[in-house]
């Protein structure tokens, strides 16, 4: 099936749904109308976030590549990549409300990568174990990431607070108790 988007959708609030095995689902909000869906440019579409101009970003795994839709767009606008000398393979993404910037998880290690304004290779940022999957910003332009420990089943959060050069881990057990693990 090839990609469609209802030409009054450009218009309309819109939720896109992802589903990995048939691809994005555009809906009308709150109606909750089907009016497009995303099934080319990618092959494992995971996560998604948007900007303020309501551009759709879909990190893609197996493609190893974030992809820009436009808003109501049927057709992929931009792509960003990870370092030549990484194995990226992109989990989660948001993007900071304050500068537009673009964080992804990469699932294959335990790091993030920024990408000032949504553009370029992106900035690496690790943490010393485990493997981030998911991300999101704070209203103050924080971002926070999961840390996952896969032998002990243990959750930790990671956070690069807004002018640090760093990662930094929240790394107790005590810590990560409130997140049910």
């Amino acid at each position: 099936m090839q990609s469609w988007v209802a030409p009054e959708a450009k218009g309309e609030d819109l939720l896109y749904v992802s589903d990995a095995n048939n691809g994005i689902f555009i809906f009308t909000y709150p109606a909750g109308k089907l009016v497009g869906q995303l099934t080319s440019g990618f092959t494992s579409p995971d996560g998604m976030c948007s900007d303020r101009h309501g551009n759709v970003f879909i990190t893609d795994t197996q493609t190893y590549r974030v992809l820009e839709f436009a808003h109501g767009g049927a057709t992929p606008i931009g792509a960003l990549y990870g370092p030549p000398s990484m194995d990226f393979r992109p989990s989660d993404c948001s993007v900071d409300p304050l500068t537009g910037n673009l964080a992804t998880t990469n699932i294959e290690s335990a790091q993030v990568l920024v990408f000032p304004k949504a553009q370029g290779s992106g900035k690496t940022y690790t943490v010393p174990r485990g493997a981030l999957f998911y991300c999101a910003y704070d209203g103050k332009g924080d971002l926070f990431a999961d840390e996952v420990f896969s032998r002990k089943g243990t959750v930790y959060i990671a956070e690069l607070p807004v002018g640090r050069r760093s990662l930094s881990s929240s790394g107790s057990p005590e810590q990560s108790r409130w997140l049910g693990r």
